[in-house]
C-alpha cells in the first residue's frame, strides 16, 4: 500500500515476535480502531481475554467464551502494541487525528533469522507492516 492519499498512515517495523502469533493478531485487529486494538491486546497480555487462533491452533484447548482454541501470547502482543504506537506517532506527525484511525492492512512476514546474522544467536524475528486510514 503506497501512501498516496493524505489520510493514509503506514508503520513498518521488525519485532522479535512469533510470526504465527502475529498472523492471528493481524486477523483480530484488522478493521478495528487503533485505540480499541491496543486495549484488546493489553487485555490479552494481562490474560483477561484469549487470542483466538484462527490459524496454527490445531491442538489447542477451547477457551471460555470463544468456542474454539486460544492462547495468551504476551511477547507478540507487546510487539504489536509497540508497532501500533509507532503508527499513532506517524499519524500525529502527519497532522491526523489518532482517535479516528482504522487499521485496514496488517502484513507479517518472516524476517532473517538470528542464525544467519550471528554464529550462536537464536530467536525469532518478524517484519510487521500496518496500514491505517482515517474513519469517514
Amino acid at each position: 500500500m503506497k501512501a498516496k492519499e493524505n489520510n493514509q498512515v503506514i508503520a513498518n517495523t521488525t519485532q522479535p515476535i512469533s510470526s504465527k502469533d502475529s498472523v492471528n493478531i493481524g486477523k483480530l485487529i484488522r478493521g478495528k480502531n487503533v485505540n480499541k486494538a491496543i486495549i484488546r491486546l493489553e487485555k490479552i497480555v494481562s490474560k483477561e481475554l484469549p487470542l483466538p487462533l484462527y490459524r496454527f491452533g490445531k491442538d489447542v484447548s477451547h477457551k471460555k467464551g470463544l468456542g474454539f482454541g486460544g492462547r495468551y501470547p504476551k511477547n507478540s502482543s507487546n510487539g504489536v502494541i509497540k508497532a501500533l504506537k509507532l503508527l499513532k506517532a506517524n499519524a500525529k506527525a502527519k497532522g491526523l487525528d489518532e482517535s479516528k484511525l482504522i487499521i485496514n492492512e496488517f502484513i507479517s512476514n518472516y524476517a532473517v533469522s538470528h542464525e544467519k546474522r550471528a554464529r550462536y544467536k537464536t530467536g525469532v524475528s518478524t517484519h510487521i507492516k500496518i496500514g491505517a486510514v482515517m474513519e469517514k
